[in-house]
């Protein structure tokens, strides 16, 4: 079908408009960063920018297409992660050609709470996806929401602004809530986003591998603002009872030991962790290769991997097909679209022939503590620190965390 010269002529002068706009947005705020010494403003800044950037693909995207349907065209979605869908289809049973024994067993031993901080805008969408794929595999699932329009014995309203800048309060109340309500009915208590993949089958399996007699918690480690780093929130990080109980007891009750409003929810949680007496787990498989990942899959598998996420983790993460554990546990940036599509691939076809091989599975992690950061790796300190001082045993005892009011933490 010919398409009229007149609107040709005006897609195309729109698409130069949009692409001029979009590089020279990119090269301001290269600028700005380059200005900013703050840390936290600088992450901030990289969280709107990319919640941005998000909103003009969106925008970008819908104009596209709607303007090829006008000129009888036809065009496939330009963002398939972000997508919104209308009709998600809902997997009540796994194709009848697996077999699930092995992984029924592992869950009957580990019993985990998955709970997801989020808001009510998303519930038609993100929720309404991570509810109908993974996360009916946790033991139990805690939505926390700020003014909910129902509650119920999974939906927690939380008495909190609603606000990125008010991620860290949350995430102290939520381990609060969890310390009261289920500190002994779970072993172990994952955070995850709601736009976080999590296969909860390689997620128990690392699990059940760790000794739960101490405190610890895994996921993706970061390596700056703490002796230890700090795990990626978006990857998703699971607590043991007993780091529940130690980051609460020995971290939130002590006043000045924890931040406990403000600033990077991930990164306070980490300090505090590691001030509590809560120890890093290793979540790298016995090749190395990585299993919690704080970007989405296409970025992983295809690249590139964000340059934010090569310059914070503390592994070296390069895309291709050797990017990933066998046994991957997690992805962030999953939009529905997304997720209903892994749920399909992993859960409803089977690739004739093909199985695990248990025996060599069995060896793939060491449930170990993550080893020391040496002093010579290339990191940022937390504002109004310096890098040695993680390498001191004082470090822990101080209780002298900034931007806190004592009497937040009585």
């Amino acid at each position: 079908m010919k398409v009229n010269k007149k609107y040709r002529s005006l897609l195309i002068s729109l698409c130069l408009i949009l692409t001029v706009l979009s590089l020279l947005g990119s090269f301001f705020t290269t600028i700005t960063q380059t200005k900013t010494s703050d840390t936290f403003n600088h992450m901030i800044s990289s969280w709107n920018r990319t919640r941005n950037q998000l909103s003009f693909n969106r925008f970008v995207d819908s104009w596209v297409n709607s303007t090829y349907l006008k000129l009888g065209q036809t065009k496939d979605d330009l963002e398939l992660i972000e997508a919104e869908t209308t009709l998600p289809p809902i997997f009540e049973k796994d194709s009848i050609l697996i077999d699930r024994r092995v992984a029924e067993e592992v869950s009957k031993k580990v019993r985990i709470l998955c709970w997801i901080p989020t808001r009510e805008i998303h519930r038609e969408h993100r929720l309404r996806a991570t509810n109908e794929t993974w996360t009916r595999r946790c033991d139990k699932v805690i939505y926390f929401i700020t003014k909910p329009k129902y509650v119920s014995h999974d939906v927690i309203d939380i008495p909190i602004h609603d606000s990125r800048k008010t991620l860290t309060d949350k995430t102290v109340y939520a381990h609060n809530y969890i310390y009261e309500h289920y500190l002994h009915e779970f072993d172990w208590f994952l955070k995850a986003d709601d736009d976080t993949y999590v296969i909860m089958e390689n997620l128990k399996f690392l699990l059940s591998k760790f000794d739960t007699h101490t405190p610890g918690y895994v996921g993706c480690q970061f390596k700056h603002f703490s002796p230890q780093g700090y795990m990626s929130g978006g990857a998703g990080y699971a607590f043991n009872s007993l780091g529940i109980q130690a980051i609460v007891e020995q971290g939130y009750r002590i006043p000045g030991r924890c931040r406990l409003k403000g600033g990077a929810e991930d990164i306070e949680t980490g300090r505090c962790a590691f001030k509590a007496g809560v120890r890093t787990l290793d979540q790298l498989d016995i090749m190395g290769q990585q299993t919690f990942f704080p970007s989405n899959i296409y970025a992983n598998a295809f690249g590139p991997v964000p340059n934010w996420v090569v310059g914070y983790s503390r592994k070296r993460l390069k895309a291709g097909l050797s990017c990933c554990s066998p046994l991957v546990i997690s992805f962030h940036y999953t939009g529905e679209k997304l997720m209903y599509a892994m749920e399909f691939l992993l859960y409803r076809v089977v690739v004739h022939g093909r199985r695990e091989v248990i025996s060599k599975a069995e060896a793939m992690f060491s449930g170990g503590e993550a080893s020391n950061m040496p002093l010579e790796d290339r990191r940022r300190p937390y504002p109004g620190e310096k890098l040695a001082d993680y390498y001191g045993p004082d470090w822990r005892k101080k209780n002298t965390t900034i931007y806190i009011n004592p009497a937040d933490a009585s």
